[in-house]
């Protein structure tokens, strides 16, 4: 099975993917609103939904929402949209929001979430691809191609579509200033944030995954 597109936080007024987080309880399922008829949007985004997060004044709270389902239902009093927010029109998640039917904008729904985030700015997505040799199509090269501008590294390293990504593109990723950060949440509300270089990261998945083999209570929603 392909693995489940992110769902993504705005931190610092940025869009960032959440690469991990430690437990999924407290996070929002539309299943918890009365939305239980919900379709596979695409093999990249199997459980049919998207969430988007955002940190106001130090809480955690859903911003917005992709959806694919077939009769709109109202959420917190918002009607869905057919369009995309236009926040959703950048980077990664250009790509991999595209093509629901139902959007949700201005959500501001509070969660109760409690543990640790890992947040990037895609960046997990490109290593993969480079680790597994994986061929990208066009449409998916340019958001890379986007990031790589931003950064101000040459997307030229990028190559083509159709190839493999060059490994020597893994290099301008471990030599950049970090985008990566772990965020801790008590109840919805931020404790602690870390920024973290390129050789951090794999040490504190490692210590997130433990949570997660802790936190296993025999429900299967949440392990």
């Amino acid at each position: 099975m392909t693995e489940q597109a992110p769902d993504y936080l705005i931190f610092g007024e940025k869009l960032h993917s959440i690469r991990l987080c430690s437990t999924h309880r407290g996070f929002f399922d539309p299943h918890d609103h009365g939305i239980d008829k919900i379709y596979s949007q695409s093999t990249a985004c199997w459980r049919g939904y998207i969430v988007v997060y955002n940190c106001i004044h130090n809480e955690l709270v859903v911003d917005s929402l992709c959806l694919q389902i077939k009769e709109r239902q109202l959420i917190n009093g918002i009607t869905p949209s057919p369009h995309r927010p236009r926040l959703l029109a950048t980077g990664l998640a250009e790509f991999y929001t595209e093509g629901f039917n139902y959007y949700y904008e201005n959500l501001r729904l509070k969660t109760d979430f409690s543990g640790d985030i890992i947040i990037d700015q895609g960046m997990q997505i490109l290593e993969s691809f480079i680790s597994s040799g994986h061929k990208y199509s066009e449409d998916f090269r340019q958001p890379l191609v986007k990031i790589f501008e931003q950064q101000g590294w040459p997307s030229s390293i990028l190559g083509s579509p159709g190839s493999p990504v060059p490994k020597d593109a893994l290099e301008f990723i471990k030599k950049s200033k970090s985008q990566t950060s772990k965020l801790s949440f008590e109840k919805g509300h931020l404790i602690s944030q870390k920024l973290l270089n390129y050789g951090e990261i794999s040490a504190e998945i490692k210590d997130i995954l433990s949570k997660r083999s802790i936190l296993k209570s025999g429900d299967k929603k949440y392990k």
